[in-house]
């Protein structure tokens, strides 16, 4: 899918390809934003978990990048650096093929379609009065997936996103992320953990050490389950220490 067929706006800025070093989004249980529905592509809808990430330079240049983790190959997918504290941007994309990407806003909001399965590296750079901040982050693209839906359980998306991400074959793996969770649930029952920070980092730490050597395969795994406490946090399901440990537990029996 060309975006030029899509987009016939003559005043669209050129990209600026620049070499950047490389990295990916950091996503960790501290940051539970939460999640946002994206529009994806004509022919299906897919329920996708938005995240934002930051980078914040010692200059004083702010970069915010909002993406979706999971798309779908022939998704639009948007990146968009509106909240950024900036005054320019240039964009370096890999895994896309050069056709199917464009920069648009004055540079601060990216479109591309996701034009087959594999991971998206783009790297963006925002300057500011002669300071430059650099950020990086990583979409993973899984093969064209019937839509989820809006009532599908928790156990079903995490299937979704294990087999979009092709981790089928990581059945050890998936299991020590099931027991991560499960062994703060016994550590909350126990009063070993009595405040939300400790859970957090206690789950961070252990949600690491059983993903590895794989953890950037299993980050928008990670990502949903993030989106997933949010969302029972706003709802305010999520105010007592019982209350974390059977969400613990909820997810570790989904996973």
């Amino acid at each position: 899918m060309q975006l030029s067929k899509l987009f016939h706006r003559s005043n669209l800025l050129p990209f600026l390809v620049i070499i950047l070093m490389g990295g990916g989004i950091i996503l960790n249980l501290c940051e539970c934003f939460g999640t946002s529905q994206a529009q994806a592509s004509p022919q299906h809808k897919q329920e996708t978990v938005q995240v934002e990430s930051s980078t914040v330079d010692t200059g004083g240049v702010e970069l915010h990048v909002s993406a979706p983790a999971i798309v779908s190959v022939g998704d639009l997918v948007e990146v968009n650096a509106d909240k950024s504290l900036a005054s320019s941007f240039s964009w370096k994309v890999s895994g896309v093929k050069d056709g199917n990407y464009r920069v648009v806003d004055q540079g601060r909001r990216l479109l591309l379609a996701a034009d087959s399965a594999g991971t998206i590296t783009i790297n963006v750079a925002g300057a500011l009065e002669g300071s430059v901040a650099l950020h990086s982050l990583t979409i993973q693209v899984g093969k064209s997936s019937p839509p989820v839906n809006k009532h599908a359980t928790l156990a079903d998306k995490v299937q979704l996103a294990i087999n979009d991400c092709g981790l089928i074959q990581h059945g050890d793996q998936r299991n020590a992320l099931a027991d991560a969770f499960r062994s703060v649930a016994v550590m909350i029952d126990s009063k070993a953990l009595t405040d939300t920070s400790a859970i957090i980092k206690a789950t961070k730490s252990m949600t690491k050490e059983a993903l590895l050597p794989d953890e950037e395969k299993w980050q928008p795994v990670v990502a949903l389950l993030e989106g997933f406490v949010a969302d029972t946090a706003k709802a305010g399901k999520l105010k007592t220490m019982e209350d974390h440990a059977n969400l613990w537990r909820e997810i570790a029996k989904s996973i």
